[in-house]
């Protein structure tokens, strides 16, 4: 039984492993129990956690709307100056927080030498294994996909060995030897990697003690966490394509994952409803058709002797995440032979840590990961393996319990009975300590865990959730944790620290330190959210503009622009030449004198009805883009702090509005104020199609919705002991579905087709005018994405520096003056660029400055920000090089120059 298939290599875990197993300790390495002896020796450190954040929520808890406060509330109280009535999910950050409970106290001498008398009770076998109280053994289980051999370890340690290194500084009672030849500031103490994944991969850390506390409180003495990862990335092999593409469409994979998002975004309202019935099927049709044409180029192109489809980059890509990626989590999930293969790699993986002393261990799992732990932890073959506690970031089990649930109709997503995701975590690891951790955005988790009700004990303060704010973003939540020092890195070094109860008893920080710290991150992640938002409802309002009251604006300018540019490409005359064979089928297409056809559809040509299909499906596009971007986002309600009163969330409300309704409101004035005879021929130009068509597919939807549920629980129930009429019944009723299902197909791809012959089709001035207007439009917003990342850089800029500086001092505001300025250039530039887009019409003025000046100054000003913002940081990082401090972002020394000792432990929680 060895922990790699080459054997034992130069690693101490794996010879302590070799050396614990001859000695007949497999089951005291797997459990971590004690002796009975030792029990009475060997105190709890920890007295258990009742701590109860009001930012930490019972797992099981209903889940329910955040409630705000009402918009006048938050005006009033910034007329009177007062700080508004925050929401509930808002007063946690500055709640008071409850004391440290005492800890037990016993004396170390006395502790050695009832476990040396232990000790010399036990068999000669046993005597090796001896627990130490200075070690906590951390196991890190990546996620699905094929990572590389010590890349978790190194990748996850990192930011932790920075907030460790940093504590010190910011609480002076952090007994740190002074720096010297043989005392470093560097907390690692050793280190055996070798990237192969042959030997067991082991990174130690040093972790100081802390000063001023009564003797015998475990956190007076200095502790050693024993970092390792459960690399399960070679344990198992890709499924093929087509069981992915039959497993994430036909079978509802990606509709059931889609379903779970919906709900997490949309809450538990009517919306929530709404989508939960109507989107999962059609996303089901939608996902199945597009893999198999997916699946049908990649067979073309390998058969095809065209160099660049063969090597098309993307469609190797794609296949690549298809399987390699997103193939894990079936894998975890239905092979059961490769799935154990993973169980016993984490079960390997805690033996190695116990033979190494560690009693306490901890498991630190995201995404996939979070699957194969629960499944070890439950596996009735490992009965008695114990963990202490268990974090999960990012976690796939709601994914998992959804993706196997029998009946997704009725909520919450369970597994049927005897399915491994189904097994009580509560009920078979009595003592163990879950937190979780789940980001706003995060797809996978997408929300805090639905427990199926096969689970029973789930009480709180066992098993809690979080939610953290990394960037509000659906693309970079899940990868985002690690980037997040004060709502996950944080908790996380603290959860550590007291393996066996609640943080709350931590050496680091305390609850009054890691609530200021939760707000400041908000604050930060609001104005990336509120500029996110900008970036997106500006130029879709100044879009709107131009179509109507300032026609034609500048946006026809950008699309000949783009057209001309596309014309500069090699090969571009092979692209127009298929477009215009493409425009010249569906012309020459006739349905007239056509049998079984109706009168009303026997055209003279496909083109038209097509064409026009199209420009009301980018009319309808546009109109729903326009529906999310007018909507305020209430990012004011992450600055509801009382130390910060009513005026920041104010000044954050009325710029919310601004961006939307407030510019939206300008262009209803603009039209208002026009002639009569111009506000009538833009009414005239107006269609009622893309309305017509939007309320047809909400009423398509609505009765999707309502028939699905009750079709699929009908079937159901026919499928036990069926009678011939309810088998006739059953087969009618798949028909029937399955027609209404490809109807929708079918309706879906006609669209499309409409909007490709719109994009390519200039034959005409009118179609020219239409084609140029719409590739304008998607480069103007393709031109506003770039201005967004400028922003979103200088935001992670200014996001590094600020979680440095408050991990060095966590109770002090940091400096934010640079920062703000960036962004008030910034918003000016993108307002600036917006009035381009809206009242830029070829020879038009604006303010008595002409068109092509604005352009220019607007690249000037970003060339400047760009310069200027580069020229900062290498300042900025010299003088941190030369002091070995961060200057803060603001020009001035770092903040942490106080040498006074910080507050007594009674203020800390």
């Amino acid at each position: 039984m060895t922990v790699s298939g080459s054997g034992l290599q130069d690693s101490g875990i794996d010879r302590a492993l070799q050396v614990a197993l001859e000695a007949e300790l497999d089951q005291e390495i797997t459990s971590g129990e004690l002796w009975p002896g030792e029990r009475e020796q060997f105190p709890e450190p920890i007295p258990p956690g009742e701590a109860n954040r009001p930012w930490q929520m019972p797992i099981r808890a209903p889940r329910g709307p955040t409630a705000a406060p009402p918009i006048g509330a938050v005006l009033g109280a910034a007329v009177r100056g007062q700080a508004p009535p925050p929401p509930p999910s808002a007063t946690s950050d500055t709640d008071s927080p409850r004391p440290i409970k005492a800890v037990p106290s016993y004396s170390d001498e006395a502790y050695e030498a009832a476990c040396k008398a232990e000790i010399a009770k036990k068999p000669r076998k046993k005597r090796y294994l001896t627990w130490r109280s200075d070690r906590v053994g951390i196991v890190m289980i990546h996620g699905i996909g094929p990572q590389l051999a010590g890349q978790t370890l190194l990748d996850w340690t990192r930011p932790i060995i920075e907030a460790l290194r940093d504590a010190p500084e910011g609480d002076r009672r952090l007994d740190v030897p002074p720096a010297s030849a043989r005392n470093v500031t560097d907390p690692v103490a050793k280190s055996n990697i070798d990237f192969s994944g042959e030997t067991f991969p082991v990174l130690q850390v040093r972790v100081p003690r802390l000063n001023g506390v009564a003797q015998g409180d475990p956190r007076g003495r200095e502790r050693t966490w024993v970092f390792t990862e459960a690399w399960w990335a070679s344990e198992v092999r890709a499924p093929t394509l087509p069981t992915m593409i039959s497993w994430l469409g036909e079978q509802g994979g990606v509709g059931r994952i889609v379903q779970g998002i919906q709900e997490n975004s949309l809450g538990a309202g009517l919306g929530a409803i709404i989508g939960r019935i109507s989107l999962q099927p059609i996303v089901s049709v939608i996902t199945s058709f597009v893999l198999l044409l997916f699946f049908l180029l990649l067979g073309i192109a390998k058969i095809i002797p065209f160099g660049p489809l063969r090597d098309a980059v993307v469609l190797r890509l794609a296949a690549s995440f298809l399987t390699d990626w997103f193939g894990g989590a079936r894998t975890l999930l239905l092979d059961a032979g490769q799935s154990a293969n993973v169980r016993h790699r984490l079960l390997m993986t805690i033996k190695a840590l116990r033979a190494y002393g560690c009693r306490d261990v901890v498991i630190i799992a995201h995404s996939g990961g979070t699957m194969a732990s629960l499944t070890t932890l439950t596996d009735p073959a490992f009965a008695n393996l114990r963990v202490q506690k268990l974090i999960t970031i990012g976690e796939a089990l709601n994914l998992g319990w959804r993706l196997n649930d029998e009946n997704p109709d009725d909520p919450p997503p369970t597994p049927p009975t005897g399915d491994r995701m189904a097994a009580d975590l509560g009920k078979i690891q009595p003592e163990l300590q879950w937190r979780d951790f789940w980001a706003t955005h995060d797809p996978a988790p997408a929300g805090r865990p639905q427990l199926p009700r096969t689970f029973e004990h789930t009480d709180f303060p066992r098993f809690t959730a979080e939610r953290v704010y990394n960037r509000m973003s659906i693309l970079e939540d899940h990868g985002g944790y690690w980037d997040n020092d004060e709502h996950f890195v944080i908790p996380l070094i603290r959860e550590i620290d007291v393996p066996t109860g609640d943080r709350t008893a931590s050496r680091f920080y305390g609850d009054r330190e890691e609530s200021y710290l939760r707000s400041r991150r908000k604050e930060r992640v609001s104005l990336l959210a509120l500029w996110r938002r900008a970036l997106l409802s500006l130029p879709l309002v100044g879009i709107l503009a131009a179509a109507t009251v300032s026609s034609p604006g500048f946006v026809p300018t950008a699309g000949g622009f783009a057209l001309r540019l596309f014309g500069l490409i090699p090969g571009n005359e092979l692209v127009a030449g298929v477009g215009d064979a493409v425009v010249s089928f569906f012309k020459g297409l006739s349905l007239e004198n056509m049998p079984l056809i109706p009168s009303f559809l026997q055209v003279p040509s496909l083109f038209d009805p097509l064409y026009t299909l199209g420009t009301w499906a980018l009319e309808a596009i546009l109109i729903v883009l326009l529906l999310f971007a007018l909507l305020p986002g209430r990012v004011d309600r992450l600055w509801a702090n009382a130390e910060r009163g009513a005026r920041p969330r104010f000044l954050l409300l009325v710029l919310d509005f601004a961006v939307g309704i407030g510019v939206f409101v300008m262009v209803v004035t603009g039209f208002v104020m026009l002639s009569s005879e111009q506000r009538a021929a833009i009414l005239n130009g107006i269609s009622l199609g893309p309305v017509i068509a939007l309320i047809a597919f909400g009423v398509l939807a609505g009765v999707v919705g309502w028939a699905g549920p009750k079709a699929r629980s009908r079937l159901r129930k026919s499928q036990a002991k069926p009678t011939l009429a309810q088998t006739i019944g059953r087969n009618a009723g798949i028909a029937l579905s399955a027609l209404a299902l490809g109807a929708i197909l079918i309706g879906l791809l006609v669209v499309v087709v409409g909007v490709v012959l719109v994009l390519i089709d200039g034959s005409t001035p009118e179609h020219l005018a239409i084609e140029q207007f719409v590739i304008g439009s998607i480069a103007i917003l393709f031109a506003f994405s770039l201005i967004g990342r400028l922003g979103t850089w200088r935001w992670t800029v200014w996001d590094v520096r600020e979680r440095r500086m408050l991990r060095r001092a966590p109770l002090k505001e940091p400096p934010r003056l640079w920062p703000y300025f960036v962004g008030t250039v910034l918003s000016v530039i993108v307002f600036a660029a917006m009035s381009v887009v809206a009242l830029g019409a070829p020879g038009s003025s604006w303010l008595g400055i002409e068109l092509a000046t604005w352009l220019v100054l607007i690249g000037v000003g970003i060339v400047l920000v760009v310069l200027f913002s580069l020229a900062k940081d290498i300042v900025d990082n010299d003088i941190a090089v030369d002091t070995g401090r961060d200057p803060g972002g603001g020009g001035e020394p770092s903040i942490v120059t106080s040498k006074q000792p910080p507050p007594a432990p009674s203020s800390r929680s």
